[in-house]
């Protein structure tokens, strides 16, 4: 796994949305980043949403277990 500075991130992302014509491809080309490390720095800054982490159903049931209390699986367990 490569680990790229918070610093180089943020300076692609300012590059990127600095340039409405450039493709994520294009800008992580330039700063010799992967285009996935750029879309999650972008997803991360709120300038893009991410929705394949996980599906919609996934997401709501996440948020009824963590309406429920249960935020961890050491507490899921407990419940089971």
């Amino acid at each position: 796994m490569t680990y790229y500075s918070e610093e180089l991130k943020d300076e692609a992302v300012k590059a990127y949305l600095a340039d409405p014509e450039a493709s994520e491809q294009d800008i992580a080309m330039i700063y010799g980043i992967s285009q996935t490390t750029l879309s999650r720095a972008l997803a991360e800054r709120g300038h893009k949403t991410l929705s394949s982490y996980k599906t919609s159903e996934e997401h709501l049931m996440l948020t009824y277990l963590k309406a429920k209390g249960v935020i961890s699986l050491a507490g899921l367990s407990q419940r089971i």
